[in-house]
């Protein structure tokens, strides 16, 4: 992750919210939230591109 300032999400935000800050994202990530996946028991997260 870049450092970066957190923007200001709205009802109209679209996409992940750490799109902005990401070596990683796609044109998916600015588009879609990505959906929040558990790898393992306590821990999960939500990217588009995790484990690809």
């Amino acid at each position: 992750m870049r450092s970066y300032d957190v923007p200001i999400r709205t009802k109209e935000s679209k996409g992940c919210p750490f799109a902005h800050a990401c070596n990683y994202y796609t044109e998916k990530c600015k588009e879609e939230v990505p959906p929040l996946v558990t790898i393992e028991e306590g821990h999960q997260v939500a990217c588009h591109v995790f484990g690809k």
